[in-house]
């Protein structure tokens, strides 16, 4: 990329009020990473077992979903890539995140998958089919 498309692209970026998704995380929003956007590369690297998943999870889906739900004129997707998770693992995580939002609860996968005695009651269900 030459100057002039830096520079073309600095001035659509100021008569744009909307520059990607804002990120969450403290001093990293202030000062490194203030929104993701489609040129945005994380590398995540850490240990076996402490969070990463997780961490991604929250901050780069979940944080952005409530983004694009809660903006009016902002159209976003959100492509998440895992070789972690199936998407029916991903799909209970984003449900029982609704609910969490909703009812204030937390919901384990075996609740969600009517795995075991406890199961949504149906207005939990009900709210699901609405979202």
């Amino acid at each position: 990329m030459g100057y002039l498309d830096t520079l073309d692209l600095m001035k659509r970026r100021r008569d744009n009020p909307f520059n990607g998704i804002p990120t969450k995380l403290g001093y990293l929003s202030k000062e490194i990473l203030p929104a993701w956007d489609h040129r945005t590369t994380v590398i995540l690297s850490a240990s076996t077992g402490v969070g990463k998943t997780n961490w991604v999870w929250k901050h780069a889906v979940l944080d952005s979903i409530d983004f694009i739900k809660n903006s009016q004129d902002v159209d976003g997707h959100i492509y998440y890539f895992s070789l972690e998770l199936s998407k029916h693992e991903m799909i209970s995580k984003l449900f029982a995140n609704l609910l969490f939002q909703r009812f204030g609860k937390q919901y384990s996968r075996n609740v969600l998958m009517s795995v075991g005695t406890e199961r949504l009651t149906d207005e939990e269900v009900a709210f699901i089919e609405i979202e």
